[in-house]
């Protein structure tokens, strides 16, 4: 069985100006390419888990939608 899903790419994003482009230093903390702001991993991700979560909640649709398909098609057969 194929996979048909697409490789997804979550944008995260400076909480002061928008920017999504960090510098990363080697001790895991993130700076923003425009502002300077600084963040560690965590906080990043927790600063922009709305939009994760949105992009999670997508993702699993798509997911619950390619395995409906997929079933569908195999009890087909079973008519």
């Amino acid at each position: 069985m194929k996979s048909k899903f697409e490789p997804k790419k979550i944008e995260l994003v400076c909480e002061t100006c928008g920017e999504s482009a960090f510098i990363i230093h080697q001790n895991d903390n993130y700076e923003c390419n425009i502002c300077h702001r600084n963040y560690s991993k965590e906080e990043l991700l927790e600063l922009n888990n709305e939009n994760i979560q949105a992009h999670v909640n997508e993702v699993k649709k798509e997911v619950v939608y390619q395995v409906a398909q997929q079933l569908k098609k195999a009890f087909k057969k079973w008519k």
